[in-house]
């Protein structure tokens, strides 16, 4: 799954520089990028359906849902009444995901960053001022 992510979110950058994006996408099958993307996509779709689908399972046989984010949907759709498709359930999940994972290594390198640049940080006690 890690690998489709990634491999997507790359094809998508590369997206950007062909000025001919749109022919490339109507034209898909020509394309093995355009392909490829419709292929990985399919599998984040199936890895998310399958957690989806288990969550499902889960509310149904009345077991209670935790504090994740699926289950919080679900929660509120049954609380109002509504059916959430697991379309609607996959974007939610891909969204927070793609928000979430680079923002979260980005923001732990430069944590690590700038803890190095201040060693004195790692002091137990403060140091003595003479």
């Amino acid at each position: 799954m890690q690998q489709a992510f990634d491999r997507v979110q790359e094809l998508s950058y590369w997206r950007f520089s062909n000025p001919l994006f749109a022919q490339t996408r109507w034209l898909w099958p020509l394309f093995k990028s355009e392909r490829e993307i419709r292929a990985k996509n399919r599998v984040l779709h199936d890895f998310c359906r399958g957690i989806i689908q288990m969550k499902r399972r889960t509310a149904e046989s009345g077991d209670a849902l935790g504090p994740d984010l699926i289950s919080r949907f679900l929660d509120k759709a049954r609380d109002a009444g509504e059916e959430l498709s697991d379309s609607d359930l996959i974007d939610v999940v891909l969204n927070f995901l793609i928000a979430g994972r680079d923002t979260t290594a980005c923001w732990l390198t430069w944590t690590m960053y700038e803890l190095s640049e201040r060693p004195g940080i790692f002091l137990l006690t403060s140091p003595q001022v003479t």
